[in-house]
């Protein structure tokens, strides 16, 4: 089938992509003025279910300006238990404020654009291909708090906008007068709190495990844990 082919050819695409960039949303962990690269490992999670994994790389540049890629998997959905949403997206991530002396907490606003691909037995069966183009903007506002030379403790909100354009389409002839290409658009607010740790090695290697508690404007609760991994391209 058409859209079992292209799944296949587009993971492999987005690996190659990621294997070639650096690392991405990697310069809040960055001293200004400082290049460098990582990747961070997130998920999402509700109460009832593991419901995204995804994988993202990029590369910072003087601990300003982020731009990479994401990776990520989506379980369930409107088509059934069995959907899979695979997702491919381009990052970036401003800093625009920088914790100091002089100012008590850190703005990083970030961003996406991305294209979706959706697969289910339910598809599959009535040969109907799903897809999709969306983009989330936001920003988090955060405070750092050193405990140790090697150690810290981040808090912080966020709050971000998510808005997916989904496109379903047949695989044969559609009959005269039907709705096909049928277009629905989902659109997401969510906005929560952050509490995370900072482990750094004496040659400026960040470590840094993080979770999101956020809810939706349906006041659903998800749970966003993140594992970042930042190398800045000059060591100490």
């Amino acid at each position: 089938m058409p859209g079992k082919r292209k799944t296949p050819l587009a993971i492999l695409l987005v690996l190659l992509l990621l294997a070639a960039l650096p690392a991405a949303a990697q310069s809040s962990y960055l001293e200004s003025g400082v290049n460098g690269v990582g990747v961070d490992v997130v998920a999402r999670i509700s109460l009832d279910a593991f419901e995204q994994a995804g994988l993202r790389a990029g590369y910072s540049i003087s601990g300003v300006l982020d731009l990479g890629a994401n990776l990520g998997i989506r379980f369930g959905g409107s088509e059934g238990d069995d959907t899979v949403e695979t997702r491919v997206a381009i990052l970036y991530n401003v800093n625009v404020l920088e914790q100091s002396r002089l100012v008590p907490l850190s703005l990083q606003i970030f961003g996406s654009y991305g294209f979706m691909n959706i697969t289910s037995d339910s598809l599959r069966d009535s040969s109907l291909i799903k897809s999709g183009t969306g983009y989330t903007i936001g920003a988090d506002l955060y405070w750092d708090i050193s405990l140790l030379p090697v150690w810290g403790i981040r808090f912080g909100a966020t709050a971000a906008y998510e808005s997916t354009n989904y496109q379903t389409t047949t695989e044969v002839t559609p009959p005269e007068g039907s709705d096909y290409p049928i277009s629905n658009r989902v659109r997401n607010v969510i906005y929560g709190g952050m509490l995370g740790f900072l482990f750094t090695t004496i040659r400026g290697v960040v470590f840094a495990p993080l979770v999101k508690v956020v809810v939706n404007q349906d006041l659903d609760l998800f749970f966003e844990p993140q594992l970042s991994l930042v190398i800045p391209s000059k060591p100490r």
